[in-house]
């Protein structure tokens, strides 16, 4: 009977191959990871500023509200959605629009609130909502002609009754020399 102590060459040379491919993995992985944090920390705030601008235009869109006295409307710059004002510009919620426009003199995306009171118009608020946007093109969604078809996109929306499908906003942000594009596109819940 023969005792062997240790490992074949054969072993050592599966065991070796097999440790360079988790290594080869995990360089993989540490890398790939590098990459977006470097990528990230050179776009500084502006991804940052984008992502959670269109966080709030998904909620308000969302949120919109079938409304026979206002009007779903927009157009690939501007956008206007009837929605309930929740203490926003007044102390009471009430019916009101929220109006998203492209302010390309102060490279802004602007939001816009303003309630709609039975008594005349309300008090409108508007802030500077994203800053350093360079271009914005919004497309709406009508559902197709069939049961299955697919939506036909287009520029501009205008409809008492009815509203979009779905709204996709495209912006730019310009920050030093890179251009940085976002997209999103939003499926209204009353469809």
């Amino acid at each position: 009977m023969i005792r062997r102590n240790g490992f074949t060459l054969i072993e050592l040379l599966v065991a070796a191959a097999l440790a360079a491919v988790a290594l080869g993995v995990i360089a993989a992985a540490f890398s790939a990871g590098f990459r977006v944090w470097f990528r990230a920390s050179r776009q500084g705030g502006a991804s940052e500023d984008a992502i959670l601008a269109f966080e709030t235009v998904v909620k308000d869109i969302r949120n919109a509200v079938p409304n026979r006295m206002i009007e779903f409307r927009g157009s690939e710059s501007r956008l206007v959605i009837p929605s309930i004002v929740c203490g926003e510009a007044t102390a009471t919620n009430c019916a009101g629009v929220i109006r998203y426009e492209f302010n390309a003199e102060g490279r802004s995306l602007d939001r816009i609130v303003t309630p709609v009171e039975f008594t005349g118009s309300g008090r409108e608020t508007k802030e500077a909502f994203l800053t350093g946007v360079t271009a914005v093109k919004v497309a709406y969604a009508d559902a197709g002609p069939g049961e299955n078809a697919p939506p036909a996109w287009r520029g501009d929306w205008t409809g008492r009754t009815n509203m979009p499908v779905a709204v996709r906003i495209k912006l730019e942000l310009r920050q030093g020399d890179e251009t940085i594009e976002f997209e999103r596109t939003t499926v209204l819940p009353c469809h």
